[in-house]
């Protein structure tokens, strides 16, 4: 009898190690399982922050190329600029400058376009009422009769009128119908609208 009851005690530790061998070895598999859950998802939520943080960077690096480049526009636009404020500032020059000569070619050439009827009144800028004086006026008044003739229009009756406030140089016809701006101010700024783009092609080319 008592061989029998240690063979039962016996049977029921073996059973009880046996359930528990099984249950270590499931727990180990879940616990093997359960890592490479979390390794998965670790690994995937690093991709994707490795990724979100290539994209920023490659979206700041494209931001400062784009304000690089126009950094870099703006300042050849502002060099180019600085070039062509140049010739026009020498050409000012030029023109305040004119031999007498050349100062009454200048002057004729601009009144022959005008299509006058000889009896205008020129005022001139306040620097240049000295000049119409001495090459326009035989008399050194206010009768331009060396203009007309200029003009190869012996009977004009064209006069010198008041100065105009423009110190820039240049004069104002003006007439019962028109008044024309030949002021060196208004020459320069309509020589450089018609002239700065092709002065640009010349000067810097298609890239200009």
């Amino acid at each position: 009898m008592l061989l029998a009851t240690m063979t039962i005690y016996e049977k029921i530790e073996a059973k009880g190690a046996k359930d528990a061998a099984e249950i270590i070895r499931t727990a180990e598999n879940k616990a093997v399982r359960l890592k490479t859950d979390v390794l998965a998802t670790a690994d995937t939520e690093t991709a994707a922050r490795i990724a979100l943080a290539k994209q920023q960077a490659a979206d700041q690096l494209k931001t400062a190329e784009t304000a690089a480049s126009q950094i870099a526009k703006r300042t050849t636009l502002a060099s180019h600029k600085a070039v062509i404020d140049g010739i026009f500032a020498m050409a000012s020059e030029s023109l305040h400058h004119l031999e007498d000569e050349a100062y009454v070619k200048f002057v004729v050439r601009l009144l022959r376009a005008d299509d006058l009827t000889g009896t205008e009144v020129i005022r001139p800028a306040k620097n240049d009422r000295q000049r119409f004086l001495k090459l326009f006026s035989s008399t050194g008044d206010e009768n331009l009769d060396l203009l007309g003739k200029a003009l190869k229009k012996p009977g004009f009756r064209l006069q010198l009128g008041a100065d105009t406030d423009d110190s820039g140089g240049g004069f104002y016809v003006i007439s019962r119908d028109f008044d024309v701006d030949h002021s060196f101010a208004t020459i320069l700024a309509d020589a450089r609208d018609g002239l700065e783009a092709q002065l640009a092609e010349i000067l810097f080319g298609s890239g200009a």
